[in-house]
């Protein structure tokens, strides 16, 4: 039986997420009390008619119910089910904005506005989302982007995959990462009148970048310590590595490192992708 648990912050996508999940054959339910897990699970294991795969929502609408989850999900990874947590986000601001545009409460908005309520269930989703499988910030998604991320996760099964983010201190820390590398010793093309507009994604700021020796030692020395941990990583039942690399804005260096160790990844044939997150700010 194959169980996905899907959580994270309200607005951020969840449903449009478990409608992807039951386009692949998975049996979707929204807002299932975290203790109901198990009689669902016998249910569909007992039937001859269902999938043997089940896409479950479930976050802070189910009240104190939600405190049951980590016990629950503890119980069943005991008992041999393979149960995996997708934590679906998106950044403060778009937050905001979804919920003005449809006008609709949050789960956590009484007596409070929304960003205030938006803030609270960050705080307490925290270690939920440090702790979860997989990852998907639908901030500049499209639903094409969605499902393309979606069907990632879904093909996964036992494959390691290997997020890359490229982020700006200067704009929030990044707090879903393994392993952040600050790459603020590079110079920063920012200070080139003839960079500053571009990103790392232009190759005339790729090349500045990446054009110092020490630069390409750090490329590869961290390319190969990141191959040989994957095995260990394998082994204490990970699935995926979230990397990330900041600068100060998160438009130069921090991007064009991201795409080079991007390309030395998939030179290798591992599973890859990569996400600029401070993109809608360039």
């Amino acid at each position: 039986m194959e169980v996905l648990i899907i959580t994270g912050m309200s607005g951020a996508g969840k449903t449009a997420v478990l409608n992807l999940c039951e386009d692949n054959n998975y049996y979707p339910i929204d807002n299932l009390p975290p203790k109901l897990l198990k009689e669902v699970i016998k249910l569909l294991q007992n039937s001859t008619r269902c999938t043997d795969k089940l896409a479950a929502v479930i976050d802070l609408r189910g009240g104190d119910f939600f405190d049951d989850l980590s016990t629950e999900l503890a119980s069943l990874k005991d008992a041999g089910i393979d149960v995996k947590v997708l934590f679906v986000d998106a950044d403060h601001e778009t937050l905001i904005r979804r919920y003005k545009e449809l006008r609709r409460p949050h789960p956590l908005g009484k007596g409070q506005t929304i960003e205030q309520a938006i803030k609270k269930e960050r705080s307490l989703l925290e270690s939920l989302k440090e702790s979860s499988d997989y990852y998907i910030n639908t901030t500049n998604y499209r639903l094409a982007s969605l499902k393309n991320a979606v069907e990632k996760v879904l093909q996964r099964n036992r494959a390691f995959f290997i997020n890359l983010i490229s982020f700006g201190f200067k704009h929030g820390p990044l707090s879903e990462a393994d392993f952040i590398f600050d790459v603020r010793f590079i110079d920063n093309p920012y200070y080139n009148p003839e960079l500053r507009q571009l990103t790392g994604l232009d190759l005339d700021v790729k090349h500045a970048v990446l054009k110092e020796e020490s630069v390409q030692e750090f490329i590869d020395h961290l390319q190969s310590m990141i191959k040989n941990l994957i095995p260990h990583f394998k082994q204490q039942g990970k699935s995926t590595l979230v990397i990330g690399f900041g600068c100060t804005g998160g438009k130069h260096r921090s991007v064009a490192i991201a795409e080079a160790m991007n390309k030395k990844f998939l030179e290798n044939c591992l599973n890859v992708e990569i996400y600029h997150r401070d993109s809608n700010l360039w």
